[in-house]
């Protein structure tokens, strides 16, 4: 689906767009129309010696530029330039289907193309190296999934934050149900989930909700599975109520088909041995969205990167509580200024 309006960046009361944002759209060689936004530091160090490299902000799932409005003023102040993009699919980048509202795209390789178009971009816009790359849950996912062979080698250092490497066990509830009844499963596992979308797809509902909360998606604080800081996570609901056009609800069964196969790939100790670029891993103890345990596990397999895991976060490190995103920013600040030293 077309845009709703490519170029404005949407407000809400005391939460004003970042001053100084250049703003416009990108297309992938499969011509679809990304949303795009780069601001330059705000500290004033960086005006006397120059920005310390570009930060390239990737978001997850049902995210938007507009909701990482204090992340970018963040690394502004840090002395980085900021580039980001909603990905095909959410944001105000081209939906995929008549219904906006569903989550979907045919193979998560198409997202390797909203990466590619969106390096150009950075590159044409002259901003400064190092590139850095911060990603969260599912744009953590497509990251870790381009680091070994595809663009993400453009990167000097990654930082993923509750990277979409496996679900966490009962993150589909719709097809939990569907399997206690077919298989006699207790939950749906990862596997299960990847067969039952991969069937759906066969039987032509790959553009279909998968079974749950279909095209819901506001949620009460007291329901979500992201944050613990009420304050936040009403912010991110105000943004919802006051502009729908950038919401995004349930994801279809050809999105969960792929992002199985594509998690099932990047598991493999082939793929994980060819990563390259330094990465760090900051998970989230308290996740119910993704698995942390995968994580912990994937962590020390890496040939150039580490993990923490913050105990007390939920999903959503960067969204959360101040004592648990100083954590955060305290691993990120220790990870990235050394890059100039590699």
């Amino acid at each position: 689906m077309p845009f709703m309006d490519p170029i404005q960046l949407k407000s809400i009361a005391n939460h004003p767009v970042p001053q100084g944002a250049d703003v416009g759209i990108v297309a992938t060689r499969d011509k679809i129309r990304l949303r795009y936004a780069i601001w330059a530091p705000t500290d004033a160090r960086s005006k006397i010696d120059g920005p310390k490299g570009t930060v390239c902000l990737f978001q997850g799932r049902t995210e938007f530029i507009e909701k990482y409005f204090e992340v970018i003023e963040d690394l502004r102040g840090r002395g980085f330039t900021v580039a980001t993009m909603d990905w095909r699919g959410q944001g105000l980048s081209d939906r995929l289907l008549k219904d906006r509202l569903k989550g979907h795209v045919r193979s998560f390789r198409h997202y390797h193309r909203d990466l590619d178009a969106f390096l150009a971009l950075i590159a044409s816009k002259n901003c400064p190296k190092p590139y850095f790359a911060l990603a969260h849950s599912m744009g953590g996912h497509i990251l870790f999934s381009a680091a070994a062979d595809g663009p993400a080698t453009a990167f000097e250092r990654i930082v993923l934050t509750a990277p979409m490497m496996h679900l966490a066990a009962d993150r589909l509830p719709g097809l939990h149900r569907i399997s206690k009844v077919f298989m006699k499963d207790r939950i749906a596992s990862q596997r299960t989930a990847r067969l039952l979308t991969g069937l759906g797809r066969f039987l032509g509902l790959g553009g279909a909700y998968v079974p749950g909360r279909g095209d819901q998606y506001i949620f009460e604080f007291d329901d979500n599975l992201i944050t613990s800081d009420e304050a936040r996570y009403a912010t991110m609901n105000a943004y919802l109520r006051d502009h729908p056009d950038l919401a995004l609800a349930a994801p279809t069964f050809a999105w969960v088909n792929s992002a199985c196969r594509s998690m099932r790939r990047c598991l493999t100790d082939a793929y994980l041995g060819s990563i390259n670029v330094p990465m760090l891993i900051v998970a989230s103890g308290q996740d119910q969205v993704v698995s942390t345990p995968v994580i912990e596990r994937v962590g020390p397999m890496l040939r150039v990167g580490s993990h923490l895991v913050i105990r007390s976060a939920q999903h959503e490190i960067m969204f959360e509580r101040y004592e648990l995103r100083d954590q955060f920013w305290a691993a990120f600040d220790a990870f990235i200024p050394g890059t100039d030293d590699l």
